[in-house]
């Protein structure tokens, strides 16, 4: 089915035989099938939602693929997850001033269901865009100004304020010695300088904690205090102190995994592991520990969650990170539910006066900070898109584009090499100032030696 042509672009439908498409020529609204391709011909620009957004031109999509043999799979991302939204944007090359745009995507949210977004392409010319998923709605717009033109016109100075992450036990669990939950306090004092230096905003900064009870990427579920940093009551003294130096305390929950060897002592979580259809129990292993990955629909693992992270309230924190809610491509079938545990858990941290922010960018879930990629290109087997920008480079645009008004005012969390890629963007943005290469910054001596340069 044909849904745009000009002399340069042809744009149509295709779903698998027997599959129809139902639609309404005057809105221009299409009710699609389960699965179904989008194929784009032309000189066209192309903007598809791999986290915030990644810009890039049709020619350079088969020449990727085929330098890592993936012309067959393609390369996906899955919403609610490393997919921004479930959509592409679409730019076509004429030589005037602003070419016209247009705007493919869904306007149901499906209830958060997973749906993957696979691109392929058979040679340069033609670009094949796969949506799998539950059978929803979709728009096609066209814009008579690019959305990449109106963005570049009406450039200002993003709004900002600053994060200092500090981890201080390892994967093994061990930290530097005589470190403890004390040292925040007077680190505050360091961070303040930087602050002080480098902006005039009224917005407080924040002070993240990771690794702070058994280790990082290691004892999930457990996030109590470590007692060898502190304990509870040691983090409660060292937030009041960072408070009363006007920042906000985040700490680290990890929202997808269990570590397989710690599952026997939380019998209550074995029924929350997710299921593969042939009954296996969902295994990923990061650095040298397995992890079950859980099932974020389960009642009982959201209120698992919900519990640790009023635990770590009680201790002073203003905010909780919820890592790999967007960190990471779903771990169901295609249209099976995914995202709709992680909302209500949102929800449910809000209404307790918590912050929440989360890896990646997502226009599903109610966060109040985004962080954005700094991974490099990383691909997993079936070309699921782990991190990185394969085709091109980073683009705001069709985040700015879909994002309502009434929710402009979110923070996007920047590593701060990628800071000068937004800061004429007008969004909001928490400059990470110690996260440099993606790698955990660790308290040590090249942590300090990182703020003694900074300040």
């Amino acid at each position: 089915m044909r849904i745009y042509e000009s002399e340069t672009v042809n744009c149509s439908l295709k779903s698998q035989k027997g599959h129809i498409f139902k639609h309404d020529d005057i809105k221009h609204i299409y009710i699609c099938p389960e699965v179904f391709e989008l194929i784009i011909e032309g000189a066209v620009k192309i903007l598809w939602p791999n986290r915030e957004g990644e810009s890039f031109y049709i020619k350079d999509v088969f020449p990727l693929l085929q330098s890592k043999n993936l012309v067959n799979e393609g390369l996906s991302i899955g919403w609610p997850a490393t997919s921004m939204c479930q959509g592409i944007m679409f730019f076509s090359e004429y030589k005037s001033e602003a070419p016209s745009s247009f705007l493919f995507h869904a306007i149901d949210d499906c209830g958060g269901r997973y749906r993957e977004i696979r691109l392929l392409a058979d040679d340069c010319n033609k670009l094949r865009i796969r949506f799998s998923g539950k059978q929803c709605r979709w728009e096609f717009v066209e814009r008579s100004r690019s959305v990449a033109f109106d963005c570049a016109k009406n450039k200002k100075l993003a709004e900002q304020s600053f994060m200092f992450q500090v981890g201080f036990k390892d994967s093994e669990g061990t930290s530097i010695p005589d470190t403890n939950f004390g040292i925040l306090p007077d680190l505050a004092k360091r961070f303040s300088q930087i602050v002080g230096k480098n902006t005039s905003s009224e917005k407080p900064s924040i002070i993240h904690l990771f690794g702070y009870g058994a280790g990082h990427d290691v004892g999930y579920p457990d996030y109590t205090p470590a007692d060898d940093l502190g304990g509870s009551d040691g983090l409660c003294k060292a937030a009041d102190e960072i408070h009363e130096k006007r920042f906000l305390l985040s700490c680290y929950l990890n929202a997808r995994l269990v570590q397989v060897e710690l599952i026997e002592k939380f019998p209550e979580l074995m029924s929350s592991r997710c299921v593969t259809a042939d009954g296996t129990y969902v295994i990923e292993r990061y650095g040298n520990h397995e992890f079950f990955v859980m099932n974020p629909c389960s009642a009982i693992w959201e209120e698992y969650l919900f519990e640790q992270a009023i635990m770590l309230k009680s201790c002073g924190a203003d905010a909780v990170q919820l890592d790999q809610v967007a960190g990471r491509a779903p771990a169901v079938s295609v249209g099976e539910e995914w995202g709709r545990g992680y909302k209500a858990l949102i929800n449910r941290l809000h209404a307790e006066g918590l912050k929440v922010w989360i890896q990646g960018v997502s226009d599903y879930y109610p966060a109040d900070w985004f962080e954005m990629t700094y991974r490099e290109l990383s691909i997993l087997p079936g070309g699921v898109l782990r991190g990185g920008t394969p085709f091109g480079k980073t683009d705001l645009c069709l985040l700015k584009a879909l994002m309502p008004d009434d929710e402009k005012d979110r923070c996007f969390i920047v590593p701060l090499k990628k800071a000068p890629l937004i800061k004429d963007s007008g969004l909001s943005i928490i400059v990470d100032l110690l996260t440099m290469d993606g790698s955990p910054p660790f308290y040590g001596k090249d942590y300090l030696d990182k703020l003694s340069s900074l300040i």
